[in-house]
């Protein structure tokens, strides 16, 4: 077994897990009408439930007559510090299915409640008092709105800001555009079709180890 045929054994899972994620985010919108928010590290936990079966099969695949630094000791490694650097770098929000005016307002209500002085550049909210900084990217097209916060020392606050938003897009938010929706929900089916692609694939390589 190479690392290609290792590499389809963990993608029917991750590409599974992502299909769930767009469809329940697609078909919500169309339910309640309201953007989905959630913590970027969801696609981090997505990501660690796929390299499990790899590190696991890594290591019962290992050959100790091969050389010291064997790749199905390497591989382990790289995802532990892939991992590692995820952790630390990515943090924030991601708001699905939202339009650019509410994702907007809710930032701007949220850091007002707060009693947060501030100041609105591109793709840039200064936060004076706090000497912080507030990155947000909108993709129209999408409807994918991130937030991320430059530091996050002061966690209480950062969460109450959070809390807040989410509570805007749950009371205020008008009904989202139809083709976010839809956009996630033909996503969700593309990752499907992939799914059973990879896990076909996977099977083959099952039944020709069975065989061997």
């Amino acid at each position: 077994m190479d690392y290609l045929d290792l590499i389809f054994f963990v993608a029917p899972v991750y590409l599974f897990a992502y299909s769930i994620l767009f469809f329940v985010i697609g078909i919500r919108g169309l339910i309640i009408h309201k953007p989905t928010v959630l913590n970027s590290k969801v696609r981090l936990v997505l990501f660690v439930i796929a390299i499990v079966p790899c590190m696991i099969i890594s290591f019962f695949t290992l050959n100790l007559n091969n050389e010291l630094f064997d790749l199905n000791i390497l591989l382990p490694i790289i995802f532990i510090l892939y991992l590692a650097y995820s952790l630390y770098v990515i943090k924030g929000y991601n708001v699905y299915c939202v339009n650019d005016d509410d994702f907007r307002n809710a930032i701007i209500e949220s850091l007002n409640k707060n009693n947060i002085k501030f100041e609105e550049k591109m793709n840039i909210i200064e936060l004076f008092e706090l000497k912080n900084q507030i990155n947000v990217l909108y993709a129209s097209w999408l409807g994918n709105g991130t937030i991320k916060f430059k530091q996050t020392k002061n966690k209480i606050l950062f969460n109450k800001i959070m809390m807040d938003i989410k509570d805007y897009h749950k009371s205020y938010s008008k009904t989202t555009k139809i083709k976010f929706n839809i956009f996630y929900i033909l996503f969700a089916l593309l990752y499907l079709i992939l799914t059973i692609v990879s896990g076909y694939y996977a099977l083959n390589i099952v039944n020709g180890l069975n065989g061997a």
